[in-house]
């Protein structure tokens, strides 16, 4: 399947086609592997504008891609990542049951759902407990 650029209008077709991605270009100059504080805005209008297509049923889900946290927080994003800045974005959506945010990874076959997130690896012992796990898991069903 290849890449494609797609307007909102036009991604009822756009499966046939290929992938649709929506094009949004970062207003300031770009270079991989090199973070900048520049793009904050753009990145953070990004995951607003997927999280509102998701919300309004415009489309089915929003995948995200690592993003730099660093030049977020440079910026002045009071999130830790964009995991929590999605919480924030669909709080006052309609939802039955627990709440997150859960971070999921997916791969092949695999889902898995972290029960922390943006932790130093020497807190998470005593975050975990079973209700905690319970909760992530009820979550991610």
């Amino acid at each position: 399947m290849r890449l494609a650029a797609f307007s909102t209008a036009d991604i009822d077709s756009a499966f046939t086609h290929g992938l649709p991605v929506l094009h949004r270009p970062a207003g300031a100059t770009t270079q991989p592997g090199r973070p900048d504080a520049a793009h904050a805005r753009a990145i953070t209008a990004w995951i607003a504008e997927a999280s509102a297509l998701a919300l309004s049923g415009a489309a089915a889900g929003v995948v995200t891609c690592p993003i730099a946290k660093s030049s977020l927080a440079q910026a002045g994003l009071a999130h830790a990542g964009h995991t929590e800045y999605l919480a924030e974005l669909t709080a006052h959506a309609a939802h039955a049951g627990p709440r997150g945010p859960v971070m999921m990874l997916v791969g092949g076959g695999l889902r898995v759902a972290l029960a922390t997130i943006h932790e130093p690896l020497s807190a998470v012992p005593s975050l975990l407990s079973a209700a905690r796990i319970r909760k992530v898991a009820q979550v991610s069903a």
